[in-house]
């Protein structure tokens, strides 16, 4: 999608699930858009696979691309809570909560001074105890002017608000590269060229597409169950409704049949 997709009457909107609440309004970066690899220059000579993480800058760079999208509204969503205890139960925590980076980053610790003490599968257990779930969980809805790689992910995270689930641009939140256009931080480029590939669902839906005059929408997974329950307690109350209403008219017949007795 581009600027002249939108011109065309092209929208794409799309819900957003954040740990925190997003800023409203415009955001505008850079993205770096290549060469990935060995020898990528954002890091320095390190390597950026094709396929990682899309780094951001606020400044203008030589084959970097201009990234927009507009949030025009973020509220809490509690019904989403519930989606997220189903979908991360206690033995398969969210990784990309802040809980489980600072656990995940301390049980990385402990097991390096201490590998002949605490295996590591016993350093992982504790690691994964140590993971509480969210107690707030926030929906944004996003305008998106332009379609980069991963730009929604990138552009949340270089704000501090990464998605639900996403385990790539968490670890990377609030990074943005700065006017040299370079990472020079080694500490820092080895969490890049380490952070993994998503494993499972994130927090982001195709929400909603109009396009020429026609609008489209389908609900995310987090409000499905929602409106099935709703949907389940309205058929439920309906079918009570109706066998109400049948039960009423069986015994109008029924006294119906007496009255006619009583005449004769």
């Amino acid at each position: 999608m581009c600027e002249t997709d939108r011109e065309a009457g092209l929208v794409k909107t799309y819900k957003a699930l954040t740990y925190s609440p997003v800023p409203l309004g415009p955001l505008e970066h850079h993205m770096y858009d290549g060469p990935f690899n060995e020898g990528a220059p954002v890091l320095g000579g390190g390597n950026l696979r094709p396929r990682g993480p899309r780094l951001l800058s606020t400044s203008a760079h030589a084959r970097w691309r201009a990234c927009k999208l507009e949030v025009v509204e973020c509220v809490e969503h509690a019904g989403a809570l519930d989606w997220h205890r189903r979908r991360y139960p206690p033995a398969q925590p969210d990784r990309a909560l802040p809980d489980a980076l600072a656990a995940a980053s301390a049980a990385a610790a402990d097991t390096a001074a201490a590998a002949a003490a605490a295996p590591a599968a016993e350093a992982a257990a504790a690691a994964t105890a140590a993971v509480q779930p969210p107690v707030r969980l926030y929906e944004s809805t996003i305008d998106l002017y332009t379609g980069r790689t991963h730009q929604i992910r990138a552009q949340l995270a270089a704000v501090g608000c990464p998605l639900v689930g996403d385990v790539m641009y968490s670890p990377i939140q609030n990074l943005l590269v700065d006017e040299s256009g370079v990472v020079s931080d080694p500490a820092l480029v080895s969490v890049i060229e380490e952070l993994p590939n998503l494993e499972t669902h994130i927090g982001l839906h195709a929400w909603r597409l109009t396009w020429r005059g026609r609008t489209f929408t389908a609900p995310p997974d987090w409000e499905q169950q929602q409106l099935g329950e709703q949907g389940e307690a309205a058929a439920a109350a309906a079918a009570a409704v109706q066998q109400g209403q049948e039960l009423g008219q069986a015994e109008e017949k029924e006294e119906g049949k007496g009255f006619g007795k009583e005449q004769e």
